[in-house]
């Protein structure tokens, strides 16, 4: 499949990630020009089942070359554009996109038996399962779990099939599948509420956070050049945010609402999940477009706005100040934008030459 039906299964995810970033702003009280009721309650949707459910879809579509694992991205991507119009069953269709990107990842694992591939393939079930008891009406506070479950996974699955390039190391394995199992179980405890079970899943976030610190290729990175250190930065500073998130929810739990679940989420779903969409995008990105994406040292600065801009949303939660937390979630969104400009305008002139 050539680029430019890459790019129709992709426009749908965009424009997600576009209402979603709107539906931030809405949500940090900015007064916003647009008719669409509601907004700001689909925020978290938008940008998990919408945004990243499709771009992972689609990146899963790709590696396989299978035909039909391409209706993940569709689904999930048609699905947030009815949702975003108002149709009631669209959440369904959403979760429709997950439940294909659980076969196409439990089909990788089929053609390459291998524990990476489990555990993306248990990270992608987990995403089907939040996304399906979102459809189904949920509270997002009992959901979450789930989504920040089917992210860390797959992204931990991703950073162990780079491992298996090094020499092996003594407790490397075993740890990991421990901190899998109580990832699983404090995602899946956490849809019953309660404090316990998030209590869990921050534990093995903070674990798994040390985990990769330890045996992940990532500082080896830092000692490179270019776009080598530039990805050893943006996945560093994501294991950071991995464990002071897991720190968060051993404290607070799973708060249903208010200055500490804004702290919360955006500790993992922003300064972890973004960091690694920042550090990933300039290989990926590659591959499912076939188009070269060269990197420039702005990616570096925007990397360092998002962190900026988290600090001082996190000042705002901490101290309950509306203002502060307003300018860092602003900021945090246009480091978004300028990374995802600095990338289309990379990549458009890469294929000019």
């Amino acid at each position: 499949m050539n680029r430019w039906p890459r790019l129709i299964f992709l426009a749908p995810g965009a424009v997600a990630l576009m209402a979603g970033l709107l539906a931030g702003l809405e949500r940090l009280g900015f007064a916003l020009p647009v008719g669409l009721p509601n907004l700001a309650l689909q925020h978290g949707p938008l940008m998990i089942v919408g945004f990243l459910t499709t771009v992972i879809g689609l990146e899963r579509a790709v590696a396989l070359q299978t035909g039909w694992a391409f209706w993940a991205p569709l689904l999930s991507g048609a699905g947030a554009l009815l949702y975003l119009a108002g149709l009631p069953h669209a959440p369904l269709l959403m979760a429709g996109g997950a439940v294909i990107l659980s076969l196409s990842a439990l089909e990788g694992l089929r053609r390459q038996p291998s524990l990476h591939a489990a555990i993306m393939a248990l990270g992608a079930v987990c995403g089907t399962t939040g996304s399906l008891a979102w459809a189904l009406g949920l509270p997002l506070h009992q959901v979450v779990g789930l989504w920040m479950a089917f992210l860390t996974l797959t992204i931990a699955g991703e950073r162990l099939e780079l491992t298996r390039f090094l020499p092996p190391r003594r407790g490397r394995t075993p740890s990991l599948l421990l901190l899998v199992a109580l990832i699983l179980i404090g995602a899946t405890a956490s849809t019953l509420g309660g404090d316990v079970a998030p209590r869990l899943l921050g534990s093995a976030f903070l674990g798994l956070a040390i985990w990769l610190l330890i045996f992940d290729i990532a500082r080896r990175n830092l000692m490179q050049t270019g776009l080598s250190r530039f990805i050893g930065l943006a996945l560093s500073a994501g294991y950071f945010w991995l464990g002071l998130g897991g720190f968060a929810l051993l404290h607070h739990g799973m708060p249903a609402g208010g200055y500490e679940y804004d702290a919360v989420l955006h500790i993992l779903f922003l300064g972890f999940v973004f960091s690694m969409i920042f550090g990933h995008a300039p290989v990926i990105l590659p591959a499912v477009l076939t188009r070269e994406a060269p990197y420039h040292p702005l990616l570096l600065v925007w990397l360092g706005l998002l962190h900026l801009s988290l600090v001082l949303r996190l000042i705002g939660d901490h101290n309950e100040i509306a203002a502060i937390r307003q300018i860092g979630g602003a900021l945090g969104e246009v480091a978004i934008l300028l990374f995802i400009v600095t990338m289309a305008v990379r990549t458009v002139r890469a294929g000019r030459s």
